[in-house]
């Protein structure tokens, strides 16, 4: 069975990332996506770019022209950090090394390594393919 055919395809994600950065600012409207940009911008020293992947309750831009790509993240919650380290311990680089960049009015700002690679959700419907399980099967 093709369950390939049920799982998003990456154009798919698109308009999904969109609705979810719309979202984000109208939930916060003491913020704006200019601000987030100029501040990512000043964290970095690089100019930055919203990710192809958004989350639900954050805004997330990358900065790639440095040696080391980072990510700035505007959050609705605070991280757990310690979480994010154990993490870390366990997984190493598929985790990526995180601080708390303090607030930007009313959202919570966060510097991370970017983590190269493309997202699961943008890849699923390759990997879900017939002609992939047993690739899948020797990964798992």
């Amino acid at each position: 069975m093709d369950i390939s055919i049920y799982a998003a395809s990456a154009e798919d994600i698109d308009p999904l990332s969109a609705h979810q950065i719309a979202s984000f600012f109208n939930r916060h409207v003491s913020v704006t996506k200019d601000l987030c940009n100029r501040t990512a911008t000043e964290i970095t020293g690089s100019q930055v770019s919203p990710t192809l992947v958004q989350g639900q309750t954050s805004y997330t831009v990358a900065a790639g022209a440095s040696a080391l790509p980072k990510a700035i993240q505007f959050r609705e919650s605070v991280l757990d950090l310690e979480i994010i380290n154990l993490a870390r311990q366990t997984y190493r680089d598929f985790v990526p090394n995180c601080k708390s960049g303090g607030t930007l009015t009313d959202a919570h700002v966060y510097e991370m390594d970017l983590v190269p690679g493309v997202a699961f959700c943008r890849a699923r419907r390759q990997l879900l393919a017939p002609e992939m399980e047993p690739r899948l099967l020797r990964t798992m």
